[in-house]
């Protein structure tokens, strides 16, 4: 049975509050002269009880860590990584893992969420690095909490397995805001391992400030593109995912015969009827991996080199932008799969 998912766009206040464990954001607008504990450099008063998520359950359960594995947590970025950053502003740079310990629901909404760069940055403020006389190891951040924007500060000390990050993390870059972020999120809900218990509809809303609603939605490819095509004319970010069984404890990439990876988040971006030479109208649908080229490739009906565009004129080849569509960037047939959509920025 295919399921649909829609998140309908709520306006949300962009007055920030604290909940019982996230600073004031007035405070970390102000110097680190002015505030004691961040001098010299910050270390965040809360973590004593949020950060115990060494229990033997937890690590028997979900981690997979051995008794040859070694767990610490007080390790900072900076003795981490020689050269840290804090976000790459390409596309091309989301090259996000789950890690060892991490969740793949989780690394699925941040790519959403990183492709929708006016949302991105309003979770991720942009103004934070790791350079300066002035780093005090403190970065905030915005969440979506109990219908109402928060701003969490975390310090920079991450969680790590033989001296790897243990959560989500970047693969081949040295960009840390995914790591931040994912302990900023762990923080509100008051350690990673209740984010075990998680999912992708949980973690959409709480990055955009979307409600979620499910509908049922027919196998019929005609409906199907009536739907997508009247979201998107909305102010809304459509995405579609095939979603695995156990999910919050399979972290392993999944594929799908025709190269879909199972668990992510892929972003719609247009609905597209396409005529044939021999006359025929086949309605496609243009999708983006999140996760960019290291992703993989979709190799299903209708992709990159595929023989059936030998049956599509040039003309319309030209006006759907092929020769020049991203390398994530394909077009598949709208049937067999769980749709969703979340807010656009305003």
């Amino acid at each position: 049975m295919m399921t649909s998912r829609l998140f309908h766009f709520t306006p949300a206040s962009h007055q920030l509050r604290h909940p019982s464990m996230a600073f004031r954001a007035t405070n970390f607008l102000h110097s680190s002269v002015d505030l004691p504990f961040f001098s010299p450099v910050f270390h965040d008063p809360c973590s004593w009880w949020w950060e115990a998520i060494t229990t033997t359950n937890f690590l028997d359960l979900w981690s997979g860590i051995s008794g040859q594995d070694t767990y610490q947590y007080s390790l900072s970025i900076t003795e981490l990584c020689s050269r840290p950053v804090f976000v790459h502003d390409s596309p091309s740079q989301f090259d996000i893992s789950p890690g060892k310990m991490g969740d793949r629901w989780l690394v699925s909404c941040l790519g959403v969420l990183y492709l929708s760069k006016g949302l991105f940055y309003r979770v991720v403020p942009a103004d934070q690095s790791f350079t300066g006389d002035g780093y005090a190891g403190v970065f905030r951040f915005r969440l979506w909490w109990c219908g109402e924007w928060v701003e969490v500060l975390v310090d920079d000390r991450l969680p790590t397995v033989n001296g790897r990050l243990a959560f989500v993390q970047s693969v081949h870059s040295d960009q840390f805001w995914p790591a931040l972020l994912e302990k900023a999120y762990a923080k509100l809900h008051g350690s990673y391992e209740a984010l075990k218990y998680g999912t992708m509809l949980d973690g959409l809303s709480d990055l955009t400030g979307g409600i979620a609603e499910s509908i049922s939605l027919r196998q019929d490819p005609t409906a199907c593109g009536r739907l997508l095509n009247s979201l998107l004319d909305m102010t809304t970010i459509v995405t579609a995912t095939v979603q695995a069984p156990n999910q919050q404890i399979r972290n392993n990439p999944e594929k799908l015969a025709n190269g879909i990876q199972i668990g992510i988040n892929y972003r719609l971006y247009a609905v597209e009827r396409v005529e044939t030479i021999s006359g025929e109208a086949v309605q496609l649908v243009r999708m983006r991996n999140p996760l960019g080229a290291g992703g993989g490739e979709y190799v299903g009906t209708w992709s990159r080199g595929c023989t059936h565009w030998h049956q599509v004129p040039t003309q319309e080849k030209d006006r759907l932008g092929l020769s020049h569509s991203p390398e994530a960037e394909f077009w598949y047939v709208p049937t067999l799969i769980i749709f969703q959509n979340l807010p656009k920025n305003k």
